[in-house]
């Protein structure tokens, strides 16, 4: 729930539109239905460990129900070590975002500039270069959704509503 009132409206006609624009125009347009069609998926999961512990549950079920898609998971580097040998995963994608590693003591902090030059803009032109088929955001964040589901252009966004970021 968004405490702030501004942000919450906000939020609240951007999932208005986004969604008022996909019923009317999006399901005349995707004829085709995703089936059984996803090569590759990406799963974002790039808070906190325990989290991550918990997100790896639906792994074993993306690849009984797509077994011949290729996935990847980005996760903070503080969250590598539970997932490199996970037998689910076909790519482990380590990446830090300022507003997780900020809150983390010991962890050294970055300008926005310098995040944004020298680490967003790679990772989004390697997840557009990768062509991604779904992309899934675990945390519902809408910075996340933004910023890799739909600037690396994947194709399919899926989430939930907990910041916005239906």
């Amino acid at each position: 729930k968004i405490e702030n009132y501004k942000k919450r409206r906000i939020a609240t006609l951007i999932n208005f539109w986004g969604c008022g624009l996909y019923n009317l125009f999006g399901r005349f347009l995707d004829k085709k239905k995703s089936g059984n069609c996803f090569k590759k998926i990406l799963v974002l999961r790039l808070d906190h460990i325990g989290d991550v512990i918990m997100a790896t549950s639906i792994l074993p079920a993306l690849k009984e129900k797509y077994p011949k898609s290729y996935l990847s998971i980005m996760v903070g580097s503080w969250a590598k070590n539970i997932l490199i040998n996970n037998p689910f995963i076909d790519e482990v994608i380590i990446h830090n975002c300022p507003w997780w590693q900020n809150i983390r003591k010991g962890e050294e902090k970055e300008s926005c500039l310098f995040y944004f030059f020298k680490k967003l803009i790679p990772i989004i032109k390697k997840i557009r270069k990768e062509k991604y088929d779904l992309g899934i955001d675990l945390r519902g964040d809408f910075r996340h959704i933004f910023f890799f589901l739909y600037l690396g252009k994947v194709k399919y966004r899926l989430s939930y509503d907990r910041s916005g970021g239906e």
